[in-house]
Parts: C-alpha cells; sequence; structure tokens
C-alpha cells in the first residue's frame, strides 16, 4: 500500500526514532531512515485486528507463541514497522497472561 503522507523527518538513526515515538500524538514507523507517519485506523480495522489476533493466539495456549495486537515493533532490515497483528516466540522473562 503506498504511503500518501510524507516523512516527518529524514536520514535518522534507528535511536533517535525510538526518542521520538513515546513524546508523539500520532503513532509513525522508521523506514530507510525517515519517520513516516501511520495511517489512522477505524472501527472496523480494529475488530479485524483483534479477530485476527484471536485466531492466531488461541491454537497457541500451550506452545512459547504469543500474540502482539498493539505497540510493539517488528524490525527488518533497513525499518521498523507497527503491525496490526504480530505472533512472536515468548522470551524467558515475559510471562503468558
Amino acid at each position: 500500500m503506498p504511503r500518501l503522507e510524507p516523512p516527518v523527518r529524514k536520514n535518522l538513526a534507528v535511536v533517535e526514532f525510538l526518542d521520538f515515538e513515546p513524546g508523539s500524538q500520532e503513532k509513525h514507523e522508521f523506514i530507510q531512515g525517515q519517520i513516516v507517519p501511520m495511517a489512522g485506523g477505524t472501527p472496523r480495522h480494529n475488530r479485524l485486528a483483534v479477530r485476527l489476533g484471536s485466531l492466531l493466539e488461541n491454537p497457541g495456549q500451550n506452545t512459547r507463541c504469543l500474540v502482539a495486537i498493539a505497540d510493539t515493533l517488528a524490525q527488518a532490515v533497513d525499518a521498523l514497522y507497527d503491525p496490526n497483528v504480530m505472533p512472536y516466540w515468548e522470551q524467558k522473562d515475559h510471562a503468558r497472561v
């Protein structure tokens, strides 16, 4: 999906993005050194994310697989994305809730 909004800031390091994002009123992703605004969610979009997260979480109840549906960054080669739904492996310091 093409991004319609221009980057908020350019030519940054990951650490600069991680310092910038918590104080922002809007959510952003970090792509190739640029802070890019995320599109706003809708109620339908949110319901779909919750349903998909539930479908992924339920079969994994007796495994180390957990599912995040918000505020979890996924690192790619040159980007940090904030996916709507993200399965991941439980780390030793994370307790299943």
